[in-house]
């Protein structure tokens, strides 16, 4: 079955930029994270994992956020937004734990992916 594009959940929003403040890799421009509520997902992955595409075919892309986070049922994720200064063009969900919950993460828990290496 074809994905029918939909407009992006607040949830996946709030990710998004609660990993683009915790700071990222690389700046945006303000304009994008004001146009993030009005995005439309154009894909999502088919693990069954909360990853989410905004912008399909965008070769020039790069992760521009790394974090980690915890789920509502306390299992670790990565957390990769991937875009450019100009645009978000996917949130990327993965599996830290070899456990099957890779939804997404409570806000609240996201940090920078290098404070992982202190626990």
């Amino acid at each position: 079955m074809p994905f029918e594009p939909r407009a992006i959940r607040g949830d996946e929003a709030e990710v998004i930029r609660t990993a683009l403040a915790r700071p990222p890799l690389m700046e945006v421009l303000p304009q994008v994270l004001e146009r993030l509520a009005g995005a439309t997902v154009n894909g999502v992955c088919g693990c069954g994992c909360a990853s989410i595409h905004l912008e399909l075919g965008t070769a020039d892309c790069k992760p521009i956020a790394d974090a980690v986070g915890t789920t509502v049922r306390g299992h670790r994720v990565g957390v990769l937004v991937w875009g450019r200064r100009d645009t978000i063009v996917s949130l990327e969900i993965y599996d830290l734990e070899d456990d099957t919950d890779v939804s997404l993460p409570t806000p609240a828990s996201i940090q920078p992916f290098a404070s992982k290496a202190g626990e």
